[in-house]
C-alpha cells in the first residue's frame, strides 16, 4: 500500500487554494492454491464420471441384450454410450464449477478481513477466467448436445 501525504497548516491555506492527495493500492490475491486445488478435483470428477459412464452403460446393456434389438444393436449401444458420457460427464462436471465458485464466494463473503479478493478482470487473473469458461463451455455444449439426443430419441 503507498499512501503519499503531505500535511500543511490549515491557518496559512487560502480558501480558495487545492491541495493535491493521491492515494494508491495494490493487493492481489493468489488463486495458484486455489488451482491447484479445483484441477485435482476436476480429475477426480473426471475419474468419478467415467466410473458412473461405465456403470450407466453397463446397466444398459444389461437391460438391452443384443439379442433383443438384433440388426441395431451396434448402433443404439453407441449412441447410448455417447449419451451416458455426455450426460454423466456434463452434470458431474457442472457441480464442480458450481462448488468450486460458491467456495471461492463464500470465503470472500465471510471474511472480515480481505484474505481473498474475488479474480479481477484483465491479464492478472486472465488465466483463472480462461480455464473456468473453457470448461463452463465445454459443459454447456455437452449438456444441451444430451439434452438433444434424449429428445431426439
Amino acid at each position: 500500500m503507498i499512501i503519499s501525504y503531505k500535511e500543511e497548516d490549515r491557518s496559512r491555506i487560502d480558501s480558495s487554494s487545492v491541495s493535491a492527495v493521491s492515494y494508491s493500492l495494490e493487493y492481489f490475491s493468489s488463486f495458484d492454491p486455489t488451482m491447484r486445488r479445483v484441477t485435482i478435483a476436476f480429475v477426480i470428477m473426471n475419474i468419478l464420471a467415467f466410473v458412473v459412464i461405465g456403470v450407466r452403460f453397463s446397466n444398459y446393456t444389461l437391460r438391452n441384450p443384443k439379442s433383443a434389438m438384433k440388426h441395431e444393436a451396434v448402433k443404439n449401444q453407441v449412441f447410448k454410450l455417447f449419451y451416458h458420457a455426455l450426460d454423466s460427464w456434463s452434470e458431474i462436471i457442472f457441480w464442480l464449477l458450481f462448488f468450486s465458485s460458491a467456495s471461492i464466494f463464500i470465503t470472500f463473503k465471510l471474511s472480515a478481513n480481505p484474505t481473498l479478493l474475488l479474480p479481477e478482470l484483465g491479464a492478472p487473473s486472465e488465466k483463472v477466467y480462461a480455464a473456468f469458461n473453457v470448461v463452463l463451455t465445454m459443459v454447456l455444449v455437452a449438456r444441451s448436445v444430451a439434452v438433444l439426443m434424449r429428445v431426439g430419441e
